[in-house]
């Protein structure tokens, strides 16, 4: 069973049923779908034609690549939620998010999606929030939320607001070793030299 809509968004499944009056399709098993940059997969979804809204219930995975085909993000949930109305997509129960290097977990993560769904612009981490390494000044952040802010083409960090018993600490290089920080709530900005 393939869906197919007019700007390019493809769900498929080996089986599913549509109604008609609601304009929602439902796959209890597997399913798959891509559209540009981003392609997802997952089992037990539903597809609100009307809204634009795809529910995958179990297992849900969703992958953006960046235009040299490496991965920008690779965020495995219990469920996932794609609103493409709204360009926003929900990720819930032991979330993980990989970024190149960078390793993000927490119970929850909303990521704000450019128009066309092909860049993450940000990223809202709720509940036991922890981010470690990656290529940025910062190698750890931890806090109950984090807000990550990223540059226009989604490949740079460049603000980092962590709430809630909060901590970070910096990346060591040869001109300073690791600095660490804590407080309740901490607004961190990158320059564009790479530092904190």
């Amino acid at each position: 069973v393939k869906i197919s809509v007019s700007d390019g968004f493809e769900l498929l499944t080996e089986r599913g049923t549509f109604n008609q009056n609601e304009s929602i399709a439902r796959a209890p098993g597997a399913v798959t779908f891509k559209k540009g940059h981003m392609s997802g997969s997952g089992s037990n979804a539903t597809y609100n034609q009307k809204d634009d809204v795809l529910d995958i219930a179990e297992s849900a995975r969703i992958v953006v690549t960046e235009d040299n085909g490496k991965n920008s993000f690779d965020g495995s949930a219990g469920s996932a939620i794609l609103d493409r109305t709204q360009d926003v997509l929900f990720l819930e129960s032991k979330v993980q998010v990989l970024r190149d290097t960078q390793v993000i977990d927490a119970d929850k993560v909303m990521a704000r999606l450019s128009p066309n769904e092909d860049v993450i612009t940000s990223l809202e981490l709720r509940g036991n929030s922890n981010v470690k390494g990656g290529n940025g000044p910062l190698d750890s952040m931890k806090a109950d939320a984090i807000d990550l802010f990223y540059s226009p083409d989604g490949t740079k960090l460049e603000r980092a607001l962590l709430n809630g018993k909060a901590s970070f600490s910096t990346a060591a290089d040869e001109h300073a070793s690791s600095r660490r920080m804590g407080g309740e709530v901490l607004d961190v900005i990158t320059a564009a030299e790479g530092t904190v």
